[in-house]
């Protein structure tokens, strides 16, 4: 009896040491993942030209607080989240490459964010091939080197729609403010952003049917 519970112990030891050997492997993996993610939306960005609608953002966002919204009320269709938090940004510097690396570091920030929520619910290895597939995917490589609000709502998609689903399987107050927060955040930096939280609503309302709810969560 005591061999065979030596020989347990022993098997639990090494299946603990196998696993932290591959969360080391796959924390190495999603540093390259991001690594690979900064290089295809960083590279020769000192070459890229502001276009029409990237020269509005750029010159709103080196004005003052006030002028920003003001004429973000008067001369662009889009609400102001975004320029407001570039303006942020911009307090940093106010060169072209400087205020465009506000959205390569939105796309990333979104790689790491799909590699969270998917291994939340798959395994390492499907994660860290989702951030992987979304680092190369050439539509947020191109959305990432554009001085615009794209990357930044792909975030915001993102944290909405795992925050959707966090709330309906938990009830959670967090998940439901995490969700609030990304809807409203979408809905002032796009003026299509109403139409990106309708389909989180809808994706919600399939959830509602097909995910047992927590008792008393809408009490």
């Amino acid at each position: 009896m005591a061999e065979l519970s030596g020989r347990r112990q022993l098997q639990r030891q090494q299946q603990a040491r196998r696993d932290e050997e591959m969360r080391h492997w796959y924390t190495a993996g999603i540093v390259f993942v991001l690594c690979l993610a900064s290089l295809a939306r960083g590279w020769q960005l000192s070459e890229t030209w502001l276009w029409y609608d990237e020269v509005f953002g750029a010159t709103f966002a080196n004005q003052s607080f006030s002028d920003l919204t003001v004429c973000c009320a008067r001369y662009d269709i889009h609400p102001p989240g975004w320029t407001w938090q570039l303006y942020l940004w911009a307090v940093g510097g106010q060169s072209d490459v400087y205020l465009l690396l506000n959205s390569v570091a939105w796309s990333v920030a979104t790689t790491l964010l799909v590699y969270i929520v998917m291994s939340r619910y798959q395994n390492p290895r499907v994660a860290l091939l989702a951030a992987l597939l979304f680092a190369i995917m050439p539509v947020s490589v191109a959305y990432a080197r554009m001085l615009r609000m794209y990357s930044m709502l792909m975030f915001f998609l993102v944290l909405g729609w795992y925050a959707n689903l966090r709330y309906l399987q938990s009830g959670s107050t967090k998940s439901w403010l995490a969700m609030v927060a990304s809807q409203l955040i979408i809905a002032y930096s796009h003026g299509t952003g109403i139409l990106l939280n309708l389909y989180l609503g809808f994706y919600g309302l399939i959830l509602f049917r097909s995910v047992e709810l927590p008792r008393g969560m809408f009490r």
